[in-house]
């Protein structure tokens, strides 16, 4: 009968890419085409000056406000009901 060494450790198994780390990867390869595709500069007109900046940071900048206001919001409003 054959008895187990415990000093010896169990062969590794190959390790997979988990579907979350497949859309993770994808996600980043969207965002780094997109950035490079908007990355010219633009002109943004505050009230009393104007500044530059690129394009997909000025985008970037808006989707961070709306999903910051979107959960605040919602926050809100689980807390009323």
């Amino acid at each position: 009968m054959a008895t187990e060494d415990p000093t010896v450790a169990p062969p590794e198994e190959k390790s997979r890419l988990s579907n979350t780390d497949i859309a993770t990867i994808a996600l980043v390869a969207v965002v780094v085409v997109f950035a490079v595709a908007n990355s010219r500069t633009t002109k943004i007109s505050w009230v009393v000056a104007s500044s530059k900046a690129p394009l997909f940071v000025v985008i970037a900048i808006c989707v961070v406000v709306g999903f910051a206001a979107g959960f605040l919001f919602a926050q809100r409003r689980a807390k009323q009901s």
